[in-house]
């Protein structure tokens, strides 16, 4: 998630401590303890500051927390006036007016009478690059020259579209004037006892919850105090008064997201409040000492301290759901406005940014083991004391651990396995490079104004997103709203090209606004969201928005390189339909013959359509070619559904096999619609469409799941894999296998009791992602790897260093035969199965030394079962030397008793052999064997060393019998240096010297 080391950081030389900082669209506000600075978010320019006054200080005391209002604002408007709200220790809420001049210049100069006297800086006057010291010649000169008409400043003002030409160079901000100013000072209750307040999104009420006070008679229970800030009338709602109410409160939190409390009481009771028309309704979702509660914005997901442990939670149908318990220390968390991560911040200064399920994606303190203390710990960024993640999710801003510095850290996001960041877009090419192509300025300027605050509510709304993806040729589709873009391929001939875009422009009156978009071959197949209008709504349609499908051809711009006339535009729109509904989730199923897209809308329908290129239809008066043929394959009906599963949060939806779906929940719950119809539901003939022959059984396979792809591969015969992520490890199923072994549990019958393991169970290839951030599986006739990210510190000078990212693999090919040897029961199937991949022995020798390490009973049946998959292969001798050279010596005893054989015996297998180059390895493992001490004929006992020295052999008669085997084997090979190296061996076992000139007697 880290995009390199920050871009830049300002000095902060603030007399007071500073307790938050808070993002409010393009400006942050940095809050001490008396004051509030406005800085742009994107330059960290300062804007604007207010101090207040000694006697508001004294009246109503110094600033401890700070809060924002969550708007919603459907047509991406920009506001005029912000409030910032600021909880002093003397229980006043001081709010903050911030009022923004859009049709100003920032770089004025005023005279005394506040007369306007210049609304431009001197620019300087070559046409090259801007640079301070030309703008120092240019302002000195016009200075010098006083009056003269001859001689003029060149002025113009630096926000005029002339100086905004180049956007790669100036950025595209837009800074305007603010004006920061005291609106409100009130009074939160008596202003006695513990009191805290939120602000309801896109209204004007202020919560403050009253914690009871036995010392004042005015507030002796809890109790709410609804304000509204338009009129500043208040409404006390007293807790007692309710009969679910029955214990003190302890902890209250709000979800300023979906609007609701959860209340911890005394009696570690957890109630869920939420107010309807001024009155709190609430029920119990469950029991525990919750503290440090941190809602996530798109999901019902949210992480607490329980215990001095942080737990992921799920609120479930009005029950907390425990998903996993995070591994991580004491803190604070915030989650990502996206949902997609969050941070932590230590009391000791380190941080880490985690997925939404526990991944760690960075970690500070990791990376200052790995600088090796060269690293500034108070004043760099990897120690901070405080740690906000922007709203658009790109950046992070980092306040240093001694208040002295403010960072500006870049983000990179993935969208589609295409990783992107506010400057570049990043290609993975073949699994082994970064390709980088410079964001387009036009998307690069909406980016800065993009707002994840606009996903609040759940529902189907205008938001506007980035969306990225490639096609099979190499093009690059971007999208935002309504801009939209094709690039030229990025490789032709296996030469990586610049790319050209092309811009479509749209002719139709009314925008688009692309909430997804994929690649079909040369198509181009977008999601547009538009306003429904009045004749199109039915009496009992209330949805605001229509989704609807538009085809582009988009087959000429593969050729834009070629310097043709192409024009990317609503022209080239083929095919156009809407649904008369939103939709949930889509997703484009490739096929040999015929391709899918697999739509979920929000009126609980699934609907596939088919697409396939150049058909030909016969009709009864004529024939008709399509370049591109759509029609409806089925419809199923969800509805019976929405009370088991919330398909409006679905985030991942696919088809399996034609006739089952996957869904994956913003929750992380993967759900299987297995169809248990025998037959295909697909239709074959017209009779088959009024058959009622689908039935489908709803399946929970999986919790905590962050994303799922499939991968095919390549056996000697092709097999479909499906593979998630968790968090903490990849789990890899074999789809077929997953859908027949997939049921509920409290459907099973009784009989299935008496199954066997292996039968009944259905298990995952787990692999542990260690450092890696997954991405996706990589399969060819050399092996099976896991290819992802992971960043990477390095120093120079001396306490400078990079942070860059880099592609990681990962060999997971032994994880699969590790897998088949503990859950398959036929080896030679196992071993048909794996051997025509290039990399197959070497992960035997790795399953070996991993087997041979472990000291559970269950590897040892697994390491017998190991060395007979290992006797199927050609050279079984190469594999168990080789690990055995690599292993330590106090394992070779398991080795040679699970082999059911000895060191002698074994050497004399490689004799019969005939292999000079075996025998001659194993010979050394065997002699360093010999002198590091064998065991015991009781395996048990300890090992005994031999002494070595000048008086005393460690070779028998046995052993000397060997090497001169050996030797000669050696010398019929010729292999001369062996001999040598061989013979310097022999002088250290035997410092004698006998047996070397018996062997010169023998071979000189």
């Amino acid at each position: 998630m880290i995009d390199g080391c920050p871009n830049f950081a300002i000095e902060l030389n603030f007399e007071d401590e500073i307790i938050d900082i808070i993002q409010l669209h393009q400006m942050l506000a940095l809050v001490t303890k008396t004051s509030v600075y406005i800085y742009h978010s994107y330059t960290l320019l300062p804007l604007a500051s207010h101090t207040r006054s000694s006697n508001s200080i004294e009246t109503n005391g110094v600033n401890t927390k700070t809060k924002k209002k969550l708007i919603h604002n459907p047509h991406n408007g920009r506001q005029s006036k912000l409030n910032l709200f600021i909880q002093t220790d003397s229980n006043f809420l001081v709010t903050y007016q911030i009022s923004i001049d859009y049709s100003h210049s920032i770089y004025e100069v005023h005279n005394s009478n506040h007369e306007l006297i210049q609304a431009a800086i001197p620019m300087n006057y070559s046409s090259g690059n801007f640079s301070f010291t030309k703008f120092l010649q240019s302002a000195t000169k016009s200075f010098m020259q006083g009056n003269d008409e001859d001689v003029s400043p060149k002025l113009e003002n630096v926000e005029s579209i002339n100086n905004n030409s180049i956007d790669d160079e100036l950025g595209g901000y837009d800074i305007e004037p603010v004006k920061l100013s005291v609106y409100k000072v009130l009074q939160m209750g008596s202003g006695v006892g513990e009191q805290e307040f939120w602000l309801q999104s896109n209204s004007h009420d202020l919560f403050i919850f009253n914690f009871a006070n036995e010392s004042n008679e005015e507030v002796k229970t809890d109790s709410f105090q609804v304000v509204d800030l338009s009129n500043f009338e208040t409404r006390l709602i007293d807790l007692s008064t309710y009969a679910w109410f029955k214990s003190p409160a302890k902890r209250i939190f709000y979800n300023q997201y979906d609007d609701y409390f959860l209340l911890i009481t005394e009696a570690d009771e957890i109630l869920h409040i939420k107010f309807d028309n001024d009155d709190p309704h609430s029920f119990t979702v469950g029991s525990g000492d919750l503290n440090n509660v941190s809602f996530s914005p798109t999901s019902n997901l949210l992480i607490g301290e329980e215990g001095e442990t942080w737990k992921l939670f799920n609120l479930k149908d009005s029950l907390l759901e425990k998903l996993k318990t995070l591994d991580i220390p004491q803190g604070k968390v915030d989650w990502s406005s996206c949902g997609d991560f969050f941070t932590l911040i230590e009391d000791s200064g380190n941080w880490k940014i985690l997925s939404r399920f526990g991944k760690v994606l960075f970690d500070t303190h990791q990376k200052i083991n790995e600088l090796n203390g060269k690293h500034d710990h108070t004043g760099g960024f990897l120690n901070a004391k405080i740690v906000l993640i922007g709203e658009n999710s790109n950046t992070l801003y980092v306040i240093s651990q001694d208040s002295n510095k403010l960072y500006y850290i870049p983000l990179y996001n993935i969208v589609n396995d295409i990783v992107y960041d506010k400057n570049y877009i990043t290609i993975i090419e073949n699994h082994r490079n970064f390709v980088r192509f410079p964001m387009l300025p036009k998307f690069r300027r909406l980016l800065l104004h993009h707002d994840n605050v606009d996903f609040i509510g759940k529902i189907a709304t205008s938001q506007r997103k980035l969306i990225l993806s490639k096609n099979y040729l190499g093009q690059l589709s971007i999208s935002y709203g309504d801009n939209i873009a094709v690039s030229t391929p990025i490789t032709t001939g296996g030469l990586t090209n610049h790319i050209l875009w092309f811009n479509c422009k749209n002719h139709f009156a009314d925008p688009l606004n692309i909430v997804d978009q994929f690649w079909f071959q040369d198509y181009l197949i977008v999601v547009n969201r538009r306003i429904q209008h009045d004749f199109e709504a039915g009496e009992d349609k209330k949805e605001q928005f229509v989704d609807e499908v538009i085809v582009f051809d988009s087959s000429q711009t593969k050729y834009g390189m070629s310097g043709e006339n192409i024009v990317f535009n609503s022209d080239s729109l083929l095919w156009r339909y809407d649904f008369k509904c939103t939709f949930v989730a889509t997703q484009l199923i490739h096929d040999e013959d015929v391709s899918h897209i697999v739509i979920l809308t929000t009126d609980h329908r699934l609907v596939v359509l088919d697409l396939v290129t150049d058909k030909t239809v016969n009709l009864d008066s004529e024939t008709k070619h399509y370049r591109i043929f759509i029609s409806t394959n089925k419809t199923v009906h969800l509805s019976s559904l929405k009370n088991k599963l919330n398909l409006h949060e679905t985030r991942q939806i696919s088809m399996i096999d034609k006739r089952h779906f996957l869904f994956l929940l913003q929750s992380g719950e993967l759900f299987l619609l297995k169809n248990v119809t025998r037959s295909s539901s697909f239709s074959k003939t017209p009779i088959d469409v009024i058959k009622p022959s689908n039935m489908y059984d709803l399946i929970n396979l999986n919790s905590s799941i962050e994303f799922f792809k499939f991968v095919i591969v390549p056996f000697q015969l092709p097999v479909q894999f499906v593979y998630l992520f968790n968090g903490d490890q990849i789990l890899i199923y074999d789809v077929d296998e997953m859908v027949a072994k997939a049921c509920n549990k409290l459907h099973v019958n009784q009989e299935d009791v008496f199954e066997t393991e292996d039968e009944s169970e259905l298990a995952p290839i787990a692999i542990d992602t260690d450092d890696i951030l997954p991405l996706e599986i990589e399969t060819d006739n050399k092996s099976i790897n896991l290819i992802g990210l992971e960043n990477l510190t390095s120093s120079y000078h001396q306490s400078d260093f990079i942070i860059k990212n880099k592609l990681a693999h990962k060999l997971i090919l032994n994880n699969f035969i590790e897998f088949d040897l503990v859950h398959r029961g036929d080896l030679e199937s196992t071993f048909n199965k794996y051997k025509s991949f290039a990399n197959f022995q070497f992960c035997l020798e790795l399953l070996l030394f991993k087997l041979l390490v472990e000291e559970e009973h269950q590897s040892t049946l697994t390491l017998k079962r190991l060395f007979q998959l290992i006797e199927f292969t050609e050279s079984p001798e190469s594999i168990y030397i080789n690990c055995l050279r690599k292993i330590e010596v106090a394992y070779w005893g398991k080795f040679f008793n699970v082999l059911n054989t000895t060191p002698v015996k074994f050497m004399d297998r490689l004799i019969k052999l005939d292999n000079v180059e075996l025998c001659y390895h194993y010979l050394i493992v065997y002699l360093n064997y010999k002198k590091e001490g064998e065991l015991g004929e009781n395996e048990n006992e300890p090992e005994t060393l031999l002494q070595t020295n000048g008086n005393s052999d460690q070779l028998s008669d046995d052993d000397k019998q060997i090497i001169l085997q050996i030797i000669k084997m050696l010398a019929e090979s010729e292999k001369w240096d062996w001999c040598f190296e061989l013979c310097r061996f022999i002088k250290i076992l035997e410092p004698s010297g006998s047996f070397l000139k018996e062997i010169k007697a023998d071979f000189g």
